[in-house]
């Protein structure tokens, strides 16, 4: 399951790029709605991760303060950085897509359970 789950992901990762970079000639947009639609297609309405730049249920103000004090990289955090799609994919993204089963970022900051840890990977509706 998470071979298949991990599949789609690239694939929409990969699909909202090439369709966002057709969209405008400006290099700088590009970019920015590449990093935006990969952003959208991993988060919580999608695959579950969540949004790193707001404290929410699952992501604490302490750990959202931290992000910003570091310039995160994190894909959930900043979708543009520059001229360039420099976007991290990390382990804190795997756990709450549902890629891994544990994430040491949880457990270090205290952050919430996934969904797919919360019902078992089941589909939930809703």
């Amino acid at each position: 399951m998470k071979r298949i789950t991990a599949f789609f992901i690239t694939l929409f990762i990969l699909l909202s790029v090439l369709s966002a970079c057709g969209q405008t000639a400006d290099v700088t947009s590009d970019f920015s709605a590449a990093g935006d639609s990969s952003s959208e297609i991993i988060s919580d309405s999608t695959f579950g991760a969540p949004d790193l730049y707001y404290a929410n249920n699952v992501i604490s103000q302490s750990y959202v303060d931290y992000c910003e004090s570091i310039t995160s990289g994190d894909i959930m955090f900043s979708t543009y950085l520059g001229e360039h799609i420099s976007n991290e994919f990390t382990e804190l993204d795997a756990y709450y897509v549902g890629l891994t089963d544990s994430s040491e970022t949880v457990e270090a900051w205290d952050l919430g359970l996934s969904e797919h840890e919360l019902y078992g990977g089941e589909w939930v509706e809703g």
